[in-house]
């Protein structure tokens, strides 16, 4: 078997910057975790809070119908100024009773959290899981409400396209200014180290 050859110990130098650059790629990684664990939270805050807010106009209107055949014309304005918003509501039967222009939700009704119309919503009790509905990326929320002894299922989902690009952007501007920044304070740490060695080469 080859044997290496002894390179004999790491020099000063460079024991001191392998320290430096394993304690700042680890803070740096921390960090960066930390940053972006943070923004997709806000991201998923937004979302769950713009479904809910769609989520109850709708049950409103649904309620204030009573269900009957008014439901539509009340349905097609409940969410008016939501960009990007789609709903489908079902009658007791499970046919569609409404649903908005865009993506048809029925087929993807198991990718979305069930959550209760009448309790408030949060990230810790509903998990928002992305879905694609004809090739858009989508997060949803499902939920049954009671109007005169009878159920009517509600599916509302959004486009969250322009979440995943920002998210996937700011990756990779956050990989960038690591490397950057994790190179430039290197460099710093050995020139520091270089200048503290010159009255030891002095010396010698």
């Amino acid at each position: 078997a080859m044997a290496w050859p002894d390179r004999g110990p790491l020099s000063l130098t460079a024991r001191v910057l392998l320290f430096v650059a394993l304690a700042l790629g680890v803070s740096l990684l921390i960090s960066a975790s930390l940053l972006l664990s943070a923004v997709e939270r806000h991201f998923r805050e937004q979302d769950l809070e713009e479904l809910s807010v769609a989520l109850d106009a709708i049950a409103r209107s649904v309620a204030e119908t009573g269900g009957t055949g008014d439901v539509r014309s009340a349905l097609s304005g409940a969410i008016s100024g939501h960009h990007g918003v789609y709903f489908r509501v079902e009658d007791p039967s499970g046919r569609p009773l409404y649903r908005s222009s865009g993506p048809d939700l029925a087929g993807v009704a198991g990718l979305f959290a069930a959550v209760d119309p009448a309790r408030p919503r949060t990230l810790e009790d509903v998990t928002l899981t992305v879905g694609h509905v004809d090739g858009q990326p989508m997060v949803g929320i499902v939920a049954m409400t009671g109007v005169g002894g009878r159920k009517f299922r509600i599916l509302v989902a959004m486009d969250v396209a322009f979440h995943q690009a920002f998210l996937a952007a700011f990756r990779r501007s956050l990989v960038l200014i690591l490397v950057t920044a994790g190179g430039a304070a290197v460099l710093a740490a050995w020139f520091g180290i270089r200048q503290g060695q010159v009255p030891l080469h002095r010396l010698r």
